[in-house]
């Protein structure tokens, strides 16, 4: 359905102008009906719908380095912060599509969960980004070693006292693991929440003011 035009010039011995000359006066001919050439004369396609795909694709590919192009550098951190962390929760589910394991599969899922909302956040608020530094260079690597550590050792035909060991210590870790990242998405709110507290001190206060609190009625 499509072709490269060097394939083609190749195969004749010609230059690739030629055959881009001749291809543009056959289609011209109606000897190729829904024949096309790309843009940048490097492909040759032979049904509209093949032609229509490849522009499709050629178009997104272009908004793409459009937008890379275009974007910030706190944009581009942004996004490969999420990217970053799309990989950790993938690694995890993964892990836990691996174990059959109930319980561990539970933690695994809470896990995925906790560290899914913490990226969710962060993409609604972007200014808390250098928060997640230590989280995201440390904490989340070293769980996820930990992680698949449990995954090699559960998947052991023999699972000896040291595996055991390890396995029971890797899932007792992890429960404090899931209440420390919990802890740290809680934190992502402690501006908001101060911002709140603010909010209804001053609301509380004018409206005693104008007498409109319940201390306040009856009051001239």
């Amino acid at each position: 359905r499509h072709v490269k035009i060097s394939d083609l010039a190749a195969a004749v011995k010609k230059k690739e102008a030629f055959v881009c000359k001749d291809l543009t006066k056959m289609i011209q001919m109606k000897m190729f009906p829904q024949g096309h050439i790309n843009g940048d004369q490097t492909m040759f396609l032979l049904d509209d719908a093949t032609y229509e795909e490849f522009e499709t694709r050629r178009q997104e590919l272009e908004r793409r380095s459009q937008f890379l192009r275009d974007e910030t550098r706190e944009q581009r951190q942004l996004r490969e912060t999420i990217e970053r962390g799309q990989q950790y929760i993938q690694a995890i589910r993964k892990a836990n599509d691996d174990i059959p394991g109930e319980e561990i599969s539970e933690k695994l899922y809470r896990l995925e969960t906790s560290v899914g909302r913490i990226y969710a956040q962060i993409q609604k608020a972007p200014h808390k980004l250098p928060e997640l530094r230590k989280f995201q260079e440390y904490y989340l690597p070293t769980t996820l070693k930990l992680v698949e550590t449990y995954r090699e050792f559960d998947g052991q035909p023999i699972a000896g006292d040291n595996i055991r060991t390890a396995k029971a210590e890797i899932e007792a870790s992890l429960e404090t693991i899931i209440l420390a990242f919990d802890k740290l998405f809680d934190s992502l709110f402690a501006e908001t929440a101060m911002d709140v507290a603010t909010d209804i001190s001053v609301l509380q206060t004018l409206l005693a003011q104008e007498g409109l609190t319940q201390d306040g009625l009856g009051k001239d």
